[in-house]
Parts: C-alpha cells; sequence; structure tokens
C-alpha cells in the first residue's frame, strides 16, 4: 500500500509545496525491488519558490521586446526517514536556487547560482555537495542567412551561448569538478534546419594546465514539408547517449515568386 498526499498553495510570486510518500510492504517480489518498487519508503518533500519581475520598462523597445528583469528564489528540501536503496535515512536533497533573467529586445540573459548541502548534513554515496554557477545568453530566430532575401529562413530554434562551472564540497570530490563553455548556432534553409552543440569543459586547463576536453556534442535536424517538420536529434553528455524527436505541423518551408 501507497500513500503520497500532497499540497500546493500559490499566491502571487509565492508557491508552496508540501508531500509525503509512505509505502508500506511486508512482501517480497520475485523481479526484485527495483522492480516492483516493493520497498519500504518514507520521504517528505517540501519547496517554497518565489518569482516575479523585477523590473519592466515602461517605454516600448523600437524593435523587439521592451527591457524585462525576472528573478526567483527557490529551497527544495527531501528527507527520508528510513534508509532507501542501501542508503541512510536523513537529507537526501537540501538546495537552494535563486536566478535572474534579463529580457531585452530578441535577447534573453540568465544567471543561476545554485547551492546543494545534502552531502554535509547527511553521510552517504547517493548526498551529494556543491556550487553550481550558470550564465547563458539567447536568442529566438538568429541567425538568419541572408536577410534581405524575401521571406528569409527563420530558424525555429535559439542560438545559445553559456558558461556553467561546478565546485563539489564532498570529500570524495571536492574543488572544481567542470567549467563547460557550451554554444548552439541554428542555420535554416529552405527545406531544413539544422543546429550542432558542442561543449568543452576547461576545468582541466585551469587546474592542471592542459587541452579542454570536448565534453558534449549533439545535433539537432528538422527537416521542413508541405504537411510540416519533424526533427531528429542526438546529444552525447560525457558518454550518455540521449535521442530526441519531435513534429510540427503547421510549419512550412518559405513559398517565394523568384
Amino acid at each position: 500500500m501507497r500513500l503520497a498526499p500532497a499540497w500546493r498553495y500559490v499566491s502571487g510570486p509565492l508557491t508552496l509545496r508540501v508531500a509525503y510518500d509512505q509505502r508500506f510492504t511486508n512482501a517480497g517480489s520475485p523481479f526484485g525491488p527495483t522492480v516492483d518498487q516493493l520497498a519500504p519508503l518514507s520521504r517528505a518533500d517540501g519547496t517554497v519558490r518565489v518569482e516575479g519581475v523585477l523590473y519592466r520598462s515602461a517605454e516600448p523597445a523600437a524593435v523587439g521586446k521592451a527591457p524585462q528583469l525576472d528573478g526567483f528564489f527557490e529551497v527544495r528540501a527531501v528527507h527520508d526517514l528510513m534508509a532507501v536503496g542501501g542508503e541512510p535515512a536523513g537529507w537526501s536533497q537540501a538546495r537552494a536556487a535563486t536566478g535572474v533573467t534579463y529580457l531585452v529586445r530578441d535577447w534573453q540573459l540568465s544567471t543561476v547560482v545554485t547551492a546543494e548541502t545534502a552531502g554535509l548534513l547527511t553521510t552517504g554515496a547517493g548526498r551529494d555537495a556543491y556550487a553550481s554557477l550558470d550564465v547563458s545568453a539567447e536568442r529566438l530566430g538568429w541567425p538568419v542567412i541572408r536577410p534581405s532575401r524575401p521571406q528569409p529562413n527563420v530558424p525555429g530554434t535559439a542560438f545559445e551561448v553559456g558558461l556553467n562551472g561546478v565546485v563539489g564540497f564532498t570529500a570524495a570530490d571536492p574543488g572544481l569538478r567542470s567549467l563547460e563553455l557550451r554554444a548552439a548556432v541554428p542555420l535554416a534553409f529552405d527545406a531544413f534546419e539544422i543546429r550542432p552543440y558542442l561543449a568543452f569543459d576547461f576545468a582541466p586547463t585551469v587546474e592542471w594546465g592542459l587541452l579542454p576536453i570536448w565534453s558534449v556534442h549533439g545535433v539537432d535536424l528538422t527537416l521542413i514539408s508541405c504537411c510540416g517538420s519533424l526533427t531528429l536529434g542526438y546529444r552525447n553528455d560525457t558518454g550518455v547517449w540521449s535521442a530526441s524527436i519531435a513534429v510540427d505541423l503547421e510549419r512550412r518551408p518559405p513559398v517565394r515568386d523568384e
């Protein structure tokens, strides 16, 4: 038997969520607990989030959106009241995150700072403690090849550059873990759009003077026809492969009288 009550409260910029997950079992599984999930569980989960507009320009922009600054602050804690999967009872997550996003014209500039302290509060191989900083800039529908052309090929995805750094605080993995620089550039044509994604980790360069590591690579390929578009993609993130597929029935190739 399993009980999983949850309560959510939203008032303006404030969101509160409290949940409890209790699983009772006194039987074994012929397939193992990873399949039937018959292992007992008692877990409390709470989240507090505040988000909203910090600044909005009163004057409209000549091109694109008017400047606007959004921000958020979130705290989430997850506590296991009993041992789970060989891990002792205690805090499995104690995380705080804050960030701001500045919208100006066609650009979205974001900064997010995250601190995880569960590994400092509770021992266990599954607990972690780290701080991360992520800075990114995105622009949807850019760059445009031959913008002066009638009905130019505007990308349906965003141009992105970013930097992410992670510092660990656990005894098993302390210090600078990664310093990753990433970029994704969409290129749109009449019949297809391609968006390569690359990331390089400069942590070995900073710590030991070595060459950066090619940490992430991927490609999204969109085929555009009179019936819509089909997007196929893959990503390899430090050896972990993933694939994606998407369909857009409204996208069409441009029609020109040339």
